[in-house]
């Protein structure tokens, strides 16, 4: 990739932005690397693990979040893009998922 003279620009908007959302306490965090497709809800935190695309179980998750009048919905959908023949798979739930935020805490819902 190598330095660019518009890297120091964006720098400083996401800088700026990381700040924003720190001031208001409360903020959403996507990351990836556990290679396991797994959900937890712990208190106000919604934590969605999504498995790894280039080894077993060759998941694509399509995460969805709609705001509605009684709060958030967050949907996710995991596709296998690979058929596989392993023993045991890094798979701690369903490939289907729905969760609810109702202002305080997060609920698992059908």
């Amino acid at each position: 990739m190598g330095s660019s003279r518009h890297k120091f620009g964006f720098d400083v908007l996401l800088g700026a932005r990381i700040l924003t959302l720190l001031a208001r306490q409360r903020f959403d965090v996507i990351h990836g690397h556990l290679h396991i497709h797994d959900a937890r809800i712990s208190g106000s935190l919604l934590h969605l693990s999504c498995a790894a695309l280039i080894e077993p179980p060759h998941h694509v998750s399509v995460i969805d979040v709609t705001a509605t009048e009684a709060g958030i919905v967050v949907e996710r959908q995991a596709h296998s893009l690979q058929e596989f023949e392993v023993e045991r798979l890094p798979v701690f739930t369903p490939q289907h998922g729905r969760w609810s935020w109702t202002g305080d805490t997060w609920s698992a819902s059908s």
